[in-house]
């Protein structure tokens, strides 16, 4: 039970409030109290403390901080003090995503209730933490969710809002609405997310906030007050992209556009003399000369493209993650007729033939190219399906990006044409968008070429931790023994019975 002192204190004190009756899982799994980072305690004393009523002087706070730094779990243990230590209090949750608002903001405040038992408490109960809202029956309060809908945002009671990644919603139509929801109730309307696009609204309230509006903003020096270490932050200027660096993590203003990702001397630096395409006793000698090991797989790509303009790729690369250093290297790339099943398939069936017992998979898009798919398999080939969605892009084209800066791949310097398409592309950090920025425009580079590397190339280099797990549906007669057999020998991947397993 709380008590009546308890609770006077922590109304008065969120910092004591967050720190003494939150739990959270640390990374042994066990429960344990809030440990509050100083970028934190350092925003919550700028914010000053509250009055008899619960109430903070600002209007609206902005914790405008780079990604990472513990702005997004600051803003829920607020939101939290708000509704579990006061009576009658609403509360909303508002993001531009799902994804944002409930796995960032929304689930993580129902694991912590769940996970704490004064917080259980001060709730009522289990079964008052519901899919979309949580009740504190005790005090009459409660915890919503709000669709991104500026009609549902109008009329409402707001004591508390939380509007997570505000620079990515357009326009400030549903922060006014909010804004006008706490006239009455003298509210806190909390913004956590990063520096906005340049020339929007968000950008003016940023840089001239109205009286009442409380910003912070904060570039890549936050991280020295967060546990982040500076390896970290020196990796993911090397994972990144320049324009998506710049925007999450240095927390620039930036422009809505898209930006080059590599230069002309990080795409040279790529570049190699091998012959085109490599035998398999030659990839044998680079792989034992660069990696220490002569072992090497190969992955077959395909870019089928039957609209104006888009060319048709296989490619193949070959690569070692098992040596003193990870290399992927492009064997061969050969533009076919895409309109033509039978061109398509009798490229793919050469590299096939080529790298006969070293190929690991063929990776098509399922978007144009089912009926490859089947051929393919028919013939026992391994044949995995790739969605080119903008997740699982967002996935991919990083891997491509990091894998070149850190020498992991690279390319005979006759590709001449895939190093035009390097030099190309681009990337948008607002929509998160990658391809070419002249393939729409006549005569331009595309990115077709890049495409057919980049599945293969993400399935080959993508890092697996401990308990991870890759799994790609093919079809294959290597193997009969069992997965948990071959696990069990220490290997870190087996194919069994057209199921390639990554672990």
């Amino acid at each position: 039970m709380v008590s009546k002192a308890q609770l006077s204190r922590w109304r008065r004190d969120p910092v004591a409030f967050v720190t003494e009756a939150v739990r959270v899982r640390g990374e042994d799994g066990r429960l344990r109290p809030v440990e509050l980072w100083p970028i934190q305690l350092e925003a919550l004393e700028q914010l000053g403390k509250p009055d008899r009523l619960g109430r903070f002087k600002p209007r609206v706070v902005w914790w405008c901080w780079p990604r990472r730094t513990g702005k997004s779990s600051l803003a829920r243990y607020l939101a939290l003090w708000s509704f579990v230590l006061w009576p009658h209090r609403q509360v909303w949750f508002l993001s531009n995503s799902r994804e944002q608002v409930y796995n960032v903001l929304f689930s993580d405040l129902r694991h912590d209730i769940l996970a704490s038992p004064v917080l259980l408490n001060l709730v009522g109960g289990e079964s008052n933490v519901r899919a979309r809202e949580i009740i504190a029956e005790p005090l009459g309060s409660r915890c919503s969710l709000l669709p991104y809908d500026n009609s549902k945002a109008v009329g409402i009671k707001v004591d508390a809002g939380v509007l997570s990644e505000c620079w990515a919603m357009g326009g400030t139509e549903v922060f006014d609405a909010l804004l006008v929801g706490t006239s009455t109730t003298n509210g806190l309307i909390i913004l956590d997310s990063t520096a906005p696009v340049a020339g929007s609204a968000w950008e003016k309230l940023l840089k001239d906030p109205p009286s009442g509006f409380k910003v912070d903003w904060r570039g890549i020096e936050a991280y020295e007050l967060t546990p982040i270490s500076p390896d970290v932050i020196e990796s993911l200027e090397r994972t990144m992209s320049p324009p998506e660096f710049k925007a999450k993590i240095r927390n620039e203003i930036f422009e809505e556009a898209v930006g080059l990702v590599f230069t002309p001397e990080q795409i040279a630096s790529a570049q190699r003399f091998y012959p085109v395409p490599p035998s398999k006793p030659e990839l044998e000698q680079i792989f034992k000369r660069e990696c220490g090991n002569p072992d090497f797989s190969v992955r077959i790509g395909l870019d089928r493209g039957l609209g104006r303009g888009s060319l048709s790729v296989v490619s193949s690369i070959a690569y070692s993650t098992r040596g003193a250093r990870r290399l992927a290297l492009l064997c061969d790339q050969v533009v076919v007729d895409g309109a033509s099943q039978e061109s398509v398939l009798n490229a793919i069936l050469a590299q096939l033939q080529l790298y006969e017992g070293r190929v690991k998979a063929v990776h098509v898009e399922v978007y144009q190219s089912a009926d490859l798919a089947s051929l393919l398999r028919a013939r026992g080939a391994p044949v995995v399906l790739e969605t080119a969605s903008s997740k699982a892009q967002a996935e991919a084209w990083p891997i491509l990006y990091s894998s070149l800066l850190n020498g992991e791949f690279v390319f005979s310097s006759e590709f001449t044409e895939f190093a035009e398409e390097l030099a190309h592309l681009g990337h948008d950090p607002v929509k998160n968008r990658w391809g070419s920025i002249t393939k729409r425009r006549v005569g331009g580079p595309g990115d077709d070429r890049l495409y057919s590397v980049l599945w293969p190339l993400a399935a080959a280099l993508k890092r697996r931790g401990f308990g991870g797990g890759h799994v790609e549906v093919g079809y294959s007669n290597l193997y009969r023994r069992s997965a948990e057999e071959l696990l069990g020998h220490g290997l870190e991947e087996a194919e069994v019975c057209g199921i390639i397993l990554d672990w």
